[in-house]
């Protein structure tokens, strides 16, 4: 679980939920993006999760927040994609079509695993 402060988050780029919905089509973006509640501006979706632009969720952002668990702690999951990674060599937002796909499963894996 994320045990670090949401101001040590808040501070990356972020769509609204409008700007999400819109993103997606319309339609209410999936359960597996991370969505934080930000007291001060409203619920965000951290933008990473989506290509610069326009377009529909990353899916493999979608496949990873799965495996973080999302849905149990969006904080946690956003602190992975958020916060330097050494066996990367980078944050994994900042990494996101840069390196496989794969290694960030891996890497996403590992720290479940508890590797």
């Amino acid at each position: 679980m994320w045990d670090g402060t949401s101001d040590d988050i808040l501070w990356a780029p972020a769509l609204s939920v409008d700007e999400a919905h819109a993103r997606c089509g319309g339609a209410a973006p999936p359960p597996e993006l991370i969505r934080l509640a930000d007291p001060q501006g409203g619920d965000r979706y951290p933008e990473f999760q989506f290509p610069t632009g326009c377009g529909t969720p990353y899916e493999i952002v979608l496949r990873i927040n799965r495996l973080l668990l999302v849905d149990i702690d969006p904080w946690g999951a956003a602190a992975w994609w958020l916060s330097g990674n050494t066996w990367l060599g980078g944050t994994p937002a900042a990494l996101l079509g840069r390196r496989p796909d794969q290694e960030l499963v891996v890497a996403a894996a590992a720290l479940v695993e508890g590797d």
